[in-house]
């Protein structure tokens, strides 16, 4: 590899080929110290949410641990493969920024959820009051009926009796009627049998 420090190659090869100095960067990083990574990631997360802040140490060393445990893996890929694989503290500042993207998205989006949670229990809050308010007016209207009710019976128990007093009246007037339509008829007879007599006995008055 041009580029691997396997050997010194690169050293070799700015030195073989020096106009490549002319069109190139090289940009070199000295490892930082574990208590440079824990500072730099503790001071990045304390600037993040309180729930992040107030674990930003145990955080930060965790974060240190990983990139430290990356170094360690890439400097084994370099040794036994040659392959230009490196973890520089820009890798630990991405890293770390990555976190913190992540972890702002995701904050956002259970912010968000416990929002429209709080929103439908509040809603449920309302829809038990709701509830509760109509069980009231049902037991009002219930009483309010029952009282209908008992009216309408007392109403239906003095119409029966009125009704009963009047088919009784109703009753006896029929029988009058009956007993004087019967009197009658028998007036009727006996006027006609007067008339009969009276026509009969016309010719003796006459002589």
């Amino acid at each position: 590899a041009f580029y691997s420090n396997k050997a010194n190659a690169l050293v070799a090869n700015a030195f073989r080929y020096p106009a490549l100095q002319s069109y190139c960067h090289v940009i070199y990083f000295l490892p930082w110290p574990e208590e440079s990574l824990v500072e730099f990631a503790e001071s990045r997360l304390s600037e993040m949410d309180q729930a992040v802040s107030d674990s930003s140490e145990l955080i930060a060393k965790h974060m240190s641990h990983v990139y430290a445990s990356a170094d360690a893996a890439f400097a084994r890929e370099r040794e036994e493969h040659g392959r230009p694989c490196f973890a520089t503290p820009i890798s630990f500042i991405s890293y770390v920024d990555h976190f913190a993207s992540v972890f702002d998205g995701k904050h956002k989006e259970v912010t968000r959820l416990a929002a429209e949670i709080a929103t439908g229990l509040q809603k449920l809050d309302e829809a038990s009051q709701d509830i509760e308010d109509m069980r009231e007016e049902i037991a009002e209207s219930e009483t309010v009926l029952q009282d209908a009710q008992r009216a309408s019976a007392d109403m239906l128990k003095q119409i029966s009796a009125r009704t009963a007093v009047a088919d009784k009246k109703r009753g006896e007037a029929q029988i009058v009627r009956d007993a004087a339509e019967a009197h009658l008829a028998l007036v009727d007879a006996d006027r006609a049998e007067i008339a009969s007599d009276m026509e009969a006995s016309l010719p003796a008055i006459a002589e």
